[in-house]
């Protein structure tokens, strides 16, 4: 799979602060809300559906409805107010969620993606982690070198070892 990603789609302005409050008024309402942030994410169920999560998500960042100048709960907002809630977090946060075109390289299919650096990053730490834990194992076992020993090493002098082993 490949994408392209120009960096300067990743230069936006400043994100609204975490405690900044947004105020959407449509019709009777008036909602005044914040961007979700990292630790909004704990409060969500693994075993729910997306569906469910996303709700749970929107209502934690509600600070307040208000209809017809009374306030109501946060549950008695209409879906339609939902989605234009949503809208405007994403115009005030548009890096919070980066869509990117892939494309099949053999058959030129294209389809539309979130770009989830979260899960990129995670990706790539188990990846170097194990690839260092297999380079030590390799030169324990072949040379009996302790761990600390090996890890001290610089990584072009390890990876050096390693292709004389192999």
């Amino acid at each position: 799979m490949e994408f392209n990603l120009d960096v300067n789609d990743l230069l936006v302005g400043p994100r609204p602060s975490e405690q900044s409050i947004l105020t959407l008024r449509e019709g009777e309402y008036e909602v005044a809300f914040r961007l979700p942030v990292c630790s909004d994410l704990s409060l969500l169920d693994v075993h729910s559906s997306v569906d469910f999560n996303s709700r749970l998500l929107l209502r934690t960042c509600i600070a307040s409805v208000r209809k017809a100048g009374n306030e109501v709960g946060g549950a008695e907002i209409p879906a339609e107010l939902e989605g234009a809630v949503v809208k405007v977090m994403g115009d005030a946060d548009p890096l919070g969620n980066i869509e990117v075109t892939c494309m099949c390289p053999h058959c030129n299919h294209a389809w539309q993606s979130s770009l989830d650096i979260a899960w990129f990053l995670s990706k790539e730490i188990c990846g170097l982690a194990t690839r260092l834990l297999r380079e030590v194992h390799i030169l324990a076992a072949a040379y009996g070198w302790r761990e600390c020993d090996i890890l001290s090493l610089p990584p072009s002098r390890r990876l050096a070892y390693i292709n004389l082993v192999q």
